[in-house]
C-alpha cells in the first residue's frame, strides 16, 4: 500500500494528502512560540495541549497554525469549519471508481470498484501528530 492508503478492519482507505502551502509566516512571534509550546512533546507518551484559536475571519489563525505545524515537521491538514459543513464532510465517503484492477477490461466495466476516501479530518486523526 502507498503512504496514502491504509487498511482498517479489512477495508482499504485512501487518505487525504496533507496541505502544502507556499507561504511564510511574518509576525505574531509570541503567538508562534506559545502555540509551539502547546504542541511540544518532551518524551514519548506526552500529549499535546489543544489550544483554541479565536478571532475574526482573516486575522491569520489558519496561517499561524500551519506555520507552527510545518516548523515542527508535522503534516498539516486544513479543514474550515463553517455553517455549511455537512456530516459527510467529516467522515469516510464511498467513491465509485474504475473497475477492479485484477479483472479483465470487459469485466472491469461490469464490476465498478468502490473505494473509501477519508476526509482530511479523519486522515489527521488516523495519522496523528
Amino acid at each position: 500500500m502507498s503512504n496514502h492508503r491504509i487498511e482498517l478492519d479489512g477495508v482499504e482507505l485512501t487518505l487525504s494528502r496533507p496541505d502544502e502551502l507556499n507561504m511564510q509566516m511574518v509576525g505574531f512571534y509570541d503567538l508562534q512560540k506559545q502555540l509551539e509550546a502547546c504542541w511540544l512533546s518532551l518524551e514519548d507518551g506526552d500529549l499535546p495541549l489543544v489550544p483554541r484559536l479565536l478571532g475574526r475571519p482573516g486575522v491569520g489563525k489558519t496561517t499561524l497554525a500551519y506555520a507552527v505545524g510545518k516548523k515542527l515537521s508535522q503534516e498539516v491538514y486544513i479543514f474550515q469549519c463553517t455553517m455549511d459543513t455537512r456530516p459527510e464532510d467529516l467522515i469516510i465517503t464511498p467513491v465509485i471508481g474504475g473497475g477492479n484492477s485484477n479483472a479483465s477490461k470487459s469485466q472491469a466495466k461490469l464490476t465498478p470498484e468502490i473505494r473509501y476516501q477519508a476526509s482530511s479530518l479523519v486522515t489527521a486523526m488516523i495519522r496523528g501528530g
